[in-house]
């Protein structure tokens, strides 16, 4: 994939209403208080990002495969096992949130259709996703900037009010809720980066552009909330101004992003069982998205971020410390019953820490440095023993 193309996509993949409805999240906290949670879970998302993207073009490895360093053969099918959970989640998240946006302006069409309609979209996405689609994509990516400049431009005019310092007692959770955005794309972005010809570059190229836009879309999400005082998405759409083009170009950016969390299904599926082609599997994740979307009230997806940061931090914690710190190669002999033991105290970890509401005790944070003192302690342990014997 070329650079550019590269940039453009993961840019657009953050382009998105899950990142702005995100940032709706962060309007009981001032100005201040709200910018830096934002900025801080960013930089750290960044830093992981681009870390999961050099592994995965390091290895030439697609995201889940690698996962077998730390985890072997069934540790891999576990967590790709996982993250078609999660990422099913997301794709009825976000046909939700597209369907519930474009319902919004009363166009003679009810929620219901617009849900099938944007499913339909997705399939179709995916099944002429070797056709050329890049260029409609890339084209999509622009028209949606558009709505998202034209909303910014009229945030900017109408301003925030002047606000008394709030409570930090919630800081730590709302800087969690920055990181497990990037996070949640961790499982995906070396799908799209593993057989990029310079690793470096094209992760750096990956992390960047996606982190500088979802740092925008969060913070025109949290400004528009303020101002309208509400996360409704016809109140924060209203603010560009555009009327029902804005809904066109809200459906389509919902059916391009989503393509990619449905076709990273496809791929996990895919690593699950060889015998299920990666577009049947991408259909039949979009179908079951559909399907939740139309059944489940999927609009509070904030504990469904958090879920996405108790399993992957610790999985991606271990398989960093195993690459980065130990050099350990795809194939090469390891404890993998131990590893997956170190991720089940991480994953209780990250869930206790949430409990405890600490204003400044990171859930991922605090998973990654501990996982990582669990993970070199028992390597050390583990080779006395070996070598006492």
């Amino acid at each position: 994939m070329k650079r550019f193309n590269l940039a453009l996509l993961w840019f657009g993949a953050a382009i998105s209403l899950a990142e702005i409805l995100t940032g709706t999240l962060y309007a009981s906290l001032d100005t201040k208080t709200a910018v830096l949670s934002i900025l801080l879970g960013h930089g750290i998302g960044a830093v992981l990002f681009y870390l999961a993207a050099y592994l995965s073009a390091r290895t030439k490895l697609p995201a889940m495969e690698a996962t077998a360093i730390s985890f072997g053969a069934y540790g891999s099918k576990f967590f790709a096992g996982l993250n078609v959970v999660q990422l099913v989640g997301w794709t009825a998240i976000m046909i939700a949130s597209g369907a519930q946006a474009a319902s919004a302006l009363n166009l003679g069409f009810s929620y219901h259709a617009f849900v099938v309609l944007i499913a339909l979209l997705i399939m179709a996405w995916i099944v002429f996703s070797r056709s050329g689609i890049h260029i409609i994509n890339s084209i999509a990516v622009v028209l949606v900037l558009i709505v998202c400049v034209f909303m910014s431009v009229h945030v900017l005019g109408e301003g925030i009010s002047s606000e008394q310092s709030s409570t930090l007692s919630n800081f730590a959770s709302m800087v969690e809720l920055s990181i497990a955005m990037p996070l949640s794309w961790l499982p995906l972005v070396g799908d799209y980066v593993y057989k990029a010809e310079r690793p470096k570059k094209a992760s750096f190229i990956a992390a960047l552009s996606y982190t500088i836009a979802s740092i925008w879309m969060y913070l025109l999400g949290f400004a528009a909330a303020k101002i309208t005082s509400s996360a409704d998405l016809s109140s924060l759409f209203a603010l560009s101004r555009l009327g029902i083009l804005s809904i066109y170009l809200v459906v389509i950016s919902t059916v391009t992003t989503t393509f990619l969390d449905a076709y990273s299904a496809g791929q996990s599926g895919f690593a699950i069982s060889k015998r299920i082609s990666i577009k049947a599997s991408a259909i039949g994740a979009t179908l079951v998205g559909m399907i939740l979307a139309l059944s489940v009230d999927v609009s509070n997806f904030e504990h469904f971020l958090y879920f996405i940061g108790s399993v992957f931090a610790p999985m991606i914690a271990l398989l960093f410390t195993d690459f980065y710190l130990l050099k350990k190669e795809y194939g090469e002999k390891n404890h993998y019953r131990i590893n997956m033991l170190i991720w089940l105290i991480g994953f209780i970890m990250y869930r206790q820490i949430l409990v405890l509401e600490v204003p400044y005790l990171i859930p991922t944070l605090v998973v990654f440095v501990g996982l990582i003192i669990l993970k070199l302690l028992s390597n050390v342990l583990l080779r006395r023993e070996s070598l006492m014997n």
